[in-house]
């Protein structure tokens, strides 16, 4: 019986590092409006962590038409506000993979990027709860979304957040 259990357990339970990057890659492609084809995410072989994340990243269909999770169809409709905001510079990119406004804005300014970044971070915080609950490592989980999630906000001419000097 113990080794029929043992055996059982044999099949990996989270992810890889690997698989992590993938579904990252693809969720960051979504939440910027680039098309994806959810059989992409589909793998005989990978772990139940993996099919349970990507089971979620799929999304649903309406009528016909694939949709993605409301946190990631939430990220692509802001997608092109959060651009230009990087863009601009009156978001900056904190260490952490998330969004802030830049400190010296004026305070007109400053309330609309504070409500574009505090929209942005909280789906991007909800994705990364959403998976790592559904994947089972957080950490990597974070680890990977952060660097992609970075990558590609200094791609869209996102710079990083430098702490004035005193």
């Amino acid at each position: 019986m113990l080794l029929a259990t043992l055996g059982c357990g044999s099949h990996r339970q989270d992810p890889t590092a690997a698989e992590y990057q993938r579904l990252a890659s693809w969720i960051e492609d979504i939440a910027r409006g680039l098309p994806r084809d959810p059989d992409e995410l589909v793998s005989a072989t990978a772990s139940e962590g993996w099919a349970q994340a990507t089971g979620w990243a799929r999304g649903g269909e309406i009528s016909g038409r694939r949709t993605p999770p409301p946190q990631v169809a939430n990220r692509a409709a802001r997608w092109p506000t959060l651009a230009a905001a990087l863009r601009d510079g009156s978001l900056v990119l904190a260490p952490t993979g998330l969004v802030a406004p830049r400190p010296d804005l004026p305070p007109a300014y400053r309330r609309i990027a504070e409500a574009l970044a505090d929209q942005e971070n909280l789906d991007r915080r909800s994705i990364d709860r959403i998976v790592s609950g559904l994947a089972g490592d957080a950490q990597a989980w974070q680890a990977e979304s952060t660097v992609l999630r970075t990558q590609r906000d200094r791609e869209a001419g996102g710079k990083p957040w430098v702490p004035a000097k005193k």
